[in-house]
């Protein structure tokens, strides 16, 4: 659906002089548009025969529909260093002071691999060591890769206390295997299916006669007899032919009060 103009927008609206308007007003205004949302913006490097594996490059993500931290979906209580974490703390550094710090530069290690820059974190020191942190300014461009493969993910390094935190950037996409590829969530927007997330998908670099497989989706769809939907949080995304496997530029989209 196309974005109101003005005054639809202020039609749907209750006439301030008889009640104040909430939150939930302008709210609820917003979720009947049902305008979709892009929550994501990355590329997928599906290079599965090589001895790196597929990595995932994070150029954009909106954190309101990834993994919050600290949390895995809607579990609670992970650690800062559990590998579930969108930014895992290797370390904890040392020398840490207590409190929260100021917004420090991340620093990526993997500079001349991956072009992620611009994150800034604030850390919380007790006991010389991060217990929490923050992130001010989110940057972009930084590259996860699978938990075993030979790049696992950027390693950042905050510049606090007399030994630096570190940190491996696990990402919110995650390769598993083949075409397939984990997506974190959290519980205010819930899980990524096929009926709320459009997933969209350009080949990054591909010549002609290349493609066999073109092919990008959220979950699966059985039927036709008995359509019902299965395997939410499930990216699968193939560019290539035969064996050949090609990178992918990949956009999300949620559907607002889908």
């Amino acid at each position: 659906m196309a974005a109101l103009p003005k005054r639809d927008l202020l039609a749907q609206l209750e006439d301030n002089n008889l009640k104040q308007i909430s939150a939930s007003d302008v709210s609820s205004i917003v979720t009947t548009m049902y305008q979709p949302t892009l929550i994501y913006y990355g590329r997928l490097d599906d290079n599965v025969n090589s001895s790196v594996g597929a990595t995932c490059i994070d150029y954009y993500f909106n954190p309101d529909y990834f993994q919050k931290k600290g949390y895995d979906g809607d579990v609670g209580g992970k650690a800062l260093t559990d590998i579930s974490q969108t930014y895992q703390f290797l370390t904890l550094g040392a020398g840490i002071p207590n409190g929260w710090s100021g917004p420090h530069d991340v620093l990526n290690v993997n500079s001349s691999e991956s072009a992620g820059e611009g994150l800034k974190m604030m850390v919380f020191g007790q006991n010389g060591g991060v217990t929490d942190y923050q992130v001010v300014v989110q940057g972009g461009g930084y590259r996860s890769g699978p938990v075993n493969g030979a790049k696992p993910g950027d390693e950042l390094r905050i510049n606090v206390g007399t030994t630096e935190p570190t940190i491996r950037y696990r990402g919110v996409i995650r390769f598993i295997s083949g075409s397939t590829y984990g997506m974190t969530w959290n519980v205010d927007n819930s899980y990524h299916t096929q009926i709320n997330t459009i997933p969209n998908m350009v080949p990054y670099s591909l010549n002609s006669g290349d493609i066999d497989k073109l092919y990008c989706r959220i979950g699966d769809l059985s039927g036709p007899t008995n359509p019902g939907y299965s395997n939410n949080n499930i990216l699968t995304a193939r560019a290539g032919y035969g064996s050949n496997y090609f990178p992918m530029n990949i956009t999300l989209w949620r559907i607002n009060g889908a």
